[in-house]
């Protein structure tokens, strides 16, 4: 066996011992804890639930194709395939959805493609701005947060601009 066997546990105990120590009744407080993480899950379920089903029916519909056909007028001069450009609403809405978007980009266009290393890119150093915005502004109540979503998505198409410059410049 190996420490890495033994490092969760000993934590665990440690914590244990230290809350027994400070006479914390720690079967009532993980209780207390659970039952908070059952109620922020109810909360958080709605907004999760419109948020796959918005990802899932622009995926379905041939909606991302469109958006790629559209712009692709952009991204040709470049030699960037066209087929990246669905991760910048992708990468918005969903990490696993744009990780298996970009997955498939690697797989169409190699690793070391252009197409490849802008979808590793984006995916390393972007958010998943509309899920975060929504999931924790939704958590807490707040109506109006169109400002947010303004800001979050300039961001997100200026961090695929940058992600496309970076490769570009540092292609070999």
């Amino acid at each position: 066996m190996t420490i890495t066997s033994w490092f969760v546990p000993v934590i665990i105990l440690i914590i244990l011992l230290y809350a027994m120590a400070k006479k914390v009744p720690v079967y009532d407080v993980f209780i207390e804890g659970a039952s908070d993480g059952v109620k922020l899950t109810m909360t958080l379920l709605p907004h999760f639930l419109a948020m796959l089903a918005g990802v899932y029916l622009m995926k379905e519909s041939g909606l991302l194709q469109s958006f790629a056909a559209l712009f692709s007028w952009i991204t040709k001069p470049f030699g960037i395939s066209s087929d990246v450009l669905p991760l910048l609403p992708l990468r918005s809405l969903t990490g696993s959805g744009a990780l298996a978007y970009a997955t498939e980009l690697m797989r169409t266009h190699g690793v070391d493609s252009i197409a490849g290393r802008i979808a590793a890119v984006v995916q390393g150093s972007s958010e998943t701005t509309l899920y975060v915005i929504s999931i924790y502004l939704g958590a807490i109540g707040i109506k109006k947060s169109g400002y947010a979503f303004g800001v979050g998505l300039f961001a997100d198409f200026i961090g695929f601009l940058a992600a496309c410059a970076v490769c570009l410049m540092w292609q070999f």
